[in-house]
Parts: structure tokens; C-alpha cells; sequence
């Protein structure tokens, strides 16, 4: 888990408890440092590739505090809310055809 909340090293340490082992070694929690050259950029590069920068949008600007980097929520709904009423559009077509 990337920039996790650090309630949840508390709450992995309980439940890592009822997983199998192997399950549980799957999991790996990185906070702190991650510019290049640092020992959590190494960990990224070696969990998501040389890429993962670019994957995660990391040099991209937060929107608003808090926020994701490269995401913004506001464009973002109103996106799905056109999708929403296109695909509401399609299946109401669909039943005046029936």
C-alpha cells in the first residue's frame, strides 16, 4: 500500500494474523521518501516497474488537499455523470424496442 494512512499498519498487523503466509508477504506498505534514487523508489520499481512514476501520476500536481496526484475528482465525476446518461439513454432505447 502506497502512502497509507498509518491506521493501517495497525490494522494490517491484526489481519495479517488470519492470512496465509504467503498471502500476507504479497502486501508491502511504503510511506516516506520516494524520489529517485531513494530505497522506496527501488521498492516501486521493483513492485511496478521503472515506470511506476508514470503509473501513479507521482510528479503530477495534487487537485485540492488531499487529492490524488493526477486526478481530479470534479472532471472526473463529470465525466461519469455524461457516461451515466448516455448508457441510461442506450438502455431506455433498448426497452422501447422490446
Amino acid at each position: 500500500m502506497y502512502k497509507a494512512p498509518s491506521v493501517f499498519g495497525g490494522l494490517w498487523s491484526v489481519a495479517k494474523g488470519f492470512l496465509d503466509p504467503v498471502t500476507s508477504g504479497k502486501i508491502t506498505f511504503i510511506s516516506g521518501d520516494t524520489s529517485p534514487g531513494s530505497t522506496n523508489d527501488s521498492k516501486l520499481k521493483s513492485i511496478l516497474g521503472d515506470n511506476w512514476r508514470d503509473l501513479t501520476k507521482q510528479d503530477e500536481p495534487a487537485y485540492g488537499e488531499g487529492g490524488s496526484r493526477g486526478y481530479n475528482h470534479a472532471d472526473s465525476w463529470n465525466k461519469a455523470e455524461l457516461e451515466e446518461a448516455e448508457w441510461l439513454k442506450h438502455i431506455e432505447s433498448m426497452d422501447q424496442k422490446d
